[in-house]
């Protein structure tokens, strides 16, 4: 709450308080996945991580909303998790998928609205209270970018974060 908080303030110039750094964007994508591997022993992860792709961002930020995206996609599926990152013109994509729950074509549109969960997620008892695809949104937004969620019930999500690359 308070990061997204945060993230409403703005600077002088009207954007929001990071700290930007040219940083690669499989760096990023790897201490996550490091974090994500440390914590769950059991669960496989599956990588897609090409080299290239420079971002100008808050490498502790981004890497806090994929932490978020994999934490959701190990507590929504039981099965294997994919990190992937692709690299496009003018822009970096790391996408999370998971085989999991999904989400219903009338909830996925409310997915990232502040304290929302889906009944499937309230059933499975898997805690917080909605607040993470929120946070994710926000980070992603205070670089230029998007989130991006497409989800199938019962057959698992996609959630993608979408930013602009500098080289």
């Amino acid at each position: 709450m308070l990061t997204a908080a945060w993230l409403d303030r703005v600077d002088a110039s009207g954007a929001p308080p990071l700290r930007r750094a040219r940083v690669p964007a499989e760096e990023i994508a790897r201490q996550a996945a490091e974090r994500f591997t440390r914590a769950n022993e059991a669960r496989p992860l599956r990588l897609e991580l090409p080299s290239g792709g420079v971002l100008d961002a808050d490498a502790a930020l981004l890497r806090r909303a994929l932490d978020n995206l994999l934490d959701n996609a190990r507590k929504y599926s039981d099965g294997e998790v994919t990190l992937r990152l692709v690299l496009a013109a003018g822009e970096v994509r790391f996408e999370v998928e998971d085989q999991g729950i999904g989400v219903t074509p009338d909830e996925l549109p409310r997915l990232g609205t502040p304290f929302f969960r889906t009944d499937a997620s309230r059933a499975r008892g898997t805690g917080g209270v909605g607040l993470g695809l929120h946070l994710c949104r926000k980070i992603v937004e205070s670089h230029g970018g998007k989130l991006v969620l497409s989800s199938l019930a019962g057959a698992g999500t996609t959630a993608t974060l979408v930013v602009p690359r500098v080289e």
